[in-house]
């Protein structure tokens, strides 16, 4: 829901920090280029992220121990994997970050 609501890179999602959530705005600099993104999330969006659990209260989806990249490859491996069990041919993570910039 991160990637699809706000157009983040898959890199961008996995290492988000929870304190870049300010109530339903959420305030960062991509990784890539550093321009700022600002993105209001629906109510949906939200209640899924106070959902996550994580051993590093730091951030939503990284634990912060090993290097981030692995921490992409990772999330991207199990992304593939899901995508793959549910049918869905030709997915990528990318496809999400697709469809936020198609709607708006």
């Amino acid at each position: 829901m991160v990637m699809l609501y706000t157009g983040l890179r898959i890199s961008d999602a996995v290492c988000l920090e929870r304190e870049k959530l300010n109530g339903k705005r959420l305030l960062l600099r991509a990784l890539k280029n550093q321009a700022p993104v600002y993105t209001i999330l629906p109510q949906q969006a939200l209640d899924a992220l106070a959902a996550v659990t994580n051993a590093n209260p730091e951030y939503f989806f990284w634990t912060g121990n090993g290097a981030r990249q692995t921490a992409i490859k990772n999330w991207h491996d199990r992304l593939s994997s899901l995508f793959k069990a549910a049918g869905v041919k030709n997915a990528r993570p990318h496809r999400f970050r697709d469809t936020f910039s198609v709607r708006l």
